[in-house]
């Protein structure tokens, strides 16, 4: 219970941090940049769930996949990229339809 609870503070607290400021300021918000940040730091989460418990990622995946280890650690790359990507203003588009592509 406590992931999905996670997740979904990581996802809107960048997002109402910026609205909050954006109302006291009285100016625009950029909706689509604070977006971007929550769903990467979503995305940076699961890297840091898929290098700390790499072992019981590696047990959902079907016991015929071969190098399971492996595709978990590159997934997890992956996500981190991803992640990063997601902050860089020039990425962002490009990022989210890949993390769209990989969720």
């Amino acid at each position: 219970m406590g992931t999905p609870l996670i997740i979904l503070c990581l996802l809107s607290f960048p997002l109402l941090i910026a609205l909050l400021y954006a109302r006291a300021r009285k100016i625009e918000l950029n909706i689509n940049r604070y977006a971007c940040w929550g769903l990467g730091l979503a995305f940076i989460y699961f890297f840091i769930g898929n290098m700390a418990k790499t072992e019981e990622m590696v047990e959902l995946l079907p016991p015929w996949i071969p190098l399971r280890s492996k595709i978990v650690c590159a997934t997890g790359a992956l996500e981190l990229l991803v992640g990063i990507a997601l902050f860089v203003p020039r990425f962002q588009i490009g990022a989210a339809k890949v993390a769209i592509a990989v969720s």
